[in-house]
């Protein structure tokens, strides 16, 4: 997918978000003083590059960041921050990220594909240690062994897009969220 063709897809999005959100939200209140630095990528290119990353074959964000966007898209977001810097950036995307995904699912076509995929919070040696995820995570087991986390499930049509996805423990049945 062409970047120019992607970014304007997300950053209508963003723009039909932020006017939904003035018509349905109380206005906020706007401090005097800003702490922190000013934001120089805007939020839909944050969203544009994550995309992105996961379209393309580069097995991290940070040479993908480093080695394919500041390289080859340096004309495309004159504004380019750090890399740590971006990873900042991340976290304030991560709500509207996930709205734009969801906008974003196929119809189903008759024919879907349900695969699930281990998400593993720690390494087994660490179960008794770990303290994050405590009252959700949960000890589970996949054809390459046991592991400590959550699973992710997929429903997939047979072009490829999206159906549903679901987070559950990782003791949790393959087959029980299709029960829902």
């Amino acid at each position: 997918m062409r970047i120019v063709s992607l970014f304007c897809k997300i950053h209508d999005f963003f723009i039909t978000y932020e006017t939904h959100l003035s018509t349905h939200c109380l206005p906020r209140k706007t401090a005097s003083e800003r702490r922190g630095h000013r934001r120089r990528l805007h939020a839909s290119e944050v969203m544009t590059l994550l995309v992105a990353f996961h379209e393309s074959n580069y097995r991290t964000l940070k040479h993908f960041y480093e080695r394919h966007v500041c390289v080859y898209w340096a004309a495309a977001f004159p504004n380019l921050v750090s890399y740590s810097r971006f990873v900042q950036l991340q976290q304030e995307v991560l709500m509207l990220l996930t709205l734009y995904l969801q906008t974003r699912l196929g119809t189903c076509s008759g024919i879907s594909f349900v695969d699930s995929m281990p998400l593993p919070v720690c390494d087994n040696r660490r179960i008794s240690k770990h303290r994050v995820f405590m009252a959700n995570a949960e000890r589970g087991k996949t054809s390459m062994g046991w592991f400590y986390g959550f699973k992710l499930h997929l429903i997939i049509n047979n072009v490829g897009e999206p159906l549903s996805s679901v987070f559950t423990p990782a003791n949790t049945d393959d087959r029980q969220p299709l029960l829902k």
